[in-house]
């Protein structure tokens, strides 16, 4: 199984961005994303490229845009495409193409997701948005507004025509690569006469007419499908002694551009308190138990972190240690006492990097840990079934 949440579309969210989009067509600002077939920005078929940097009423807003009021699905960029045209240049339809951190690999089963919302001025709504994996080469047609029927995409929306203009729907399915993708394109691949669609009540009209049906599409993710959920590692913040005040913590991974739920499940009652494949948390003084849950086309893995919140020299509320240990703080050697067959050991910095490991005999120990520069560490004691024991360790000179 792939470990942790790894995805392989670069600027996955559209956070990251060359300069604030000013007006119509400029997707190209939003870093590894260009239209498709790219024109560079110089022309009207280019999708729209939306940020909360510009923070007014404008064509290129968040969350009043062109197309109308919404929010981004995560964070503060979003593209946004003209899925369907049925006005006298029946041709103006966009496709949104972002590149991928490296190729494929062939063989390999991959998950592919996107955020989709239906803007306001829209008077279609159609069910034809899929998502085509290639090396690029669809950047070769010369007309850059034309519908794309020659391709097939991978990723098919399978959920009928999406017409929710106040929540995003995830289109989401996978496939096998062959080795030759290294982009994303997103659109609809269908001619105007083999499109599914629908007419609605646009909720306003634009200058420009509202014959269109147009997407804001977000958080788009490429992900190798036996992927599990990654919690991180096990770690420890402090507790002011004076205050009682508990330090944030950062859980999970730092990758953008995939929903995963955060649980608190001990000591608080359960409760979702986050979504994302990291969140910070602000844990209760003691032991705290978060889980996370990761669903890829239909598969839910999770995985579980501790949050150990005290001061130094204490012991949190509701840990109950299973072994001796001392003294501590510890200038050269730790005592290991009532240990039980086949356990080990680790020693960990603060922010989970082992730093010393080795096997434990049953009974008493004794660790020498001479080669450890002065500061604080945690000490792991791991039983044969794989449950874990941490313990804050202050090493002294």
């Amino acid at each position: 199984m792939a470990r942790g949440q790894v995805n392989l579309v670069l600027n996955p969210s559209f956070e990251d961005s060359i300069m604030c989009p000013g007006t119509n067509n400029q997707i190209y600002l939003a870093k590894h994303w260009s239209s498709c077939p790219d024109s560079a920005g110089f022309s009207n078929c280019d999708p729209d490229y939306l940020h909360a940097c510009d923070s007014g009423i404008s064509t290129c807003g968040i969350p009043w845009g062109g197309g109308g009021f919404q929010y981004a699905h995560t964070g503060n960029g979003m593209a946004q495409n003209i899925m369907f045209n049925d006005s006298s240049d029946i041709q103006d339809v966009n496709y949104t193409q972002g590149r991928l951190y490296k190729f494929l690999t062939a063989g390999h089963n991959y998950c592919v997701g996107f955020w989709v919302n239906l803007c306001d001025v829209s008077m279609y709504a159609i069910s034809n948005i899929g998502a085509y994996l290639d090396n690029g080469m669809i950047d070769n047609n010369t007309n850059c507004d034309i519908p794309l029927p020659m391709y097939t995409p991978q990723i098919i929306n399978t959920l009928g025509i999406i017409s929710d203009t106040q929540h995003w729907v995830k289109i989401e399915g996978s496939f096998t690569a062959n080795g030759t993708e290294k982009f994303i394109t997103i659109g609809n691949f269908n001619s105007i006469y083999n499109t599914t669609k629908i007419t609605v009540p646009p909720l306003y009209t634009s200058g420009g007419g509202n014959n269109i049906a147009m997407y804001l599409i977000d958080d788009v993710s490429v992900i190798e499908s036996n992927t599990t959920a990654n919690a991180g590692n096990d770690t420890v913040v402090s507790v002011s002694h004076e205050t009682g005040v508990v330090d944030c913590a950062f859980v999970g991974l730092h990758e953008l551009g995939w929903d995963c739920t955060w649980q608190q499940i001990y000591p608080a009652p359960t409760t979702v308190i986050g979504h994302g494949a990291g969140i910070w948390v602000h844990p209760h003084p003691g032991t705290n138990v978060y889980v996370v849950s990761m669903t890829l086309c239909g598969i839910t893995t999770t995985d579980t972190v501790r949050v150990y919140a005290w001061g130094a020299g204490v012991t949190p509320i509701g840990y109950t240690p299973k072994y001796t240990v001392y003294p501590n703080p510890v200038k050269e050697e730790v005592h290991i006492n009532n240990v039980f067959e086949n356990q080990s050991y680790r020693i960990l910095s603060v922010i989970g990097s082992v730093i010393q490991q080795g096997k434990l005999k049953k009974g008493d120990n004794i660790v020498s840990i001479v080669s450890l520069q002065t500061g604080v560490y945690l000490l792991e004691i791991i039983s044969k079934e794989g449950e874990k024991v941490v313990q804050k360790m202050i090493k002294e000179r």
